[in-house]
């Protein structure tokens, strides 16, 4: 069975930040950092924490984040072991992941942030084009004629189907 080690924390508070430098502790989410194969000292949360500031920065809607950091189990020692580092942003309306495997964990830990960025800037990107749109009275059916039903149409069409 292997070891895993989480840490849950539910970050922010009902009046304010915890931290007021930091801009990650301004909103109240859950964060989970889980190890497996894995020790998960202080240190490695903490940079977990300092890395996902740089999202929020660009997107302050994440309700849910999981961070998943996996080493190589007992023999984690040598060339070729690769740690991994994964992530679960639950934003609204969409669940982002994002993983990135290294020798060194801070370094898989700095790629999936990029990574997890890109993807956030995308999906920031895609909700105000829609928005945009939306407000210009373009829609998703653009292009599309509303038609208006005669009702010995809708007769004929329902006898067809046997309705």
């Amino acid at each position: 069975m292997p070891l895993m080690i989480v840490f849950h924390q539910l970050v922010g508070s009902e009046t304010g930040s915890l931290c007021a430098s930091c801009s990650f502790w301004r909103r109240k989410m859950n964060l989970t950092i889980s190890g497996h194969h894995l020790n998960v000292t202080p240190a490695l949360s903490a940079y977990v924490r300092t890395k996902l500031d740089r999202i929020t920065r660009h997107f302050d809607q994440v309700v849910d984040v999981t961070v998943l950091l996996t080493g190589c189990g007992k023999n984690g020692r040598g060339k070729g072991c690769n740690k991994k580092a994964e992530v679960t942003l639950h934003v609204k309306g969409r669940d982002i992941f994002a993983e990135h495997a290294d020798e060194d964990m801070y370094v898989a830990i700095d790629k999936l942030m990029d990574k997890l960025d890109r993807q956030v800037l995308r999906h920031k990107s895609r909700l105000k084009d829609v928005k945009q749109s939306e407000a210009h009275g373009h829609c998703r059916s653009a292009g599309r004629q509303k038609m208006e039903v005669h009702p010995w149409l809708e007769e004929s069409v329902l006898a067809a189907h046997g309705q």
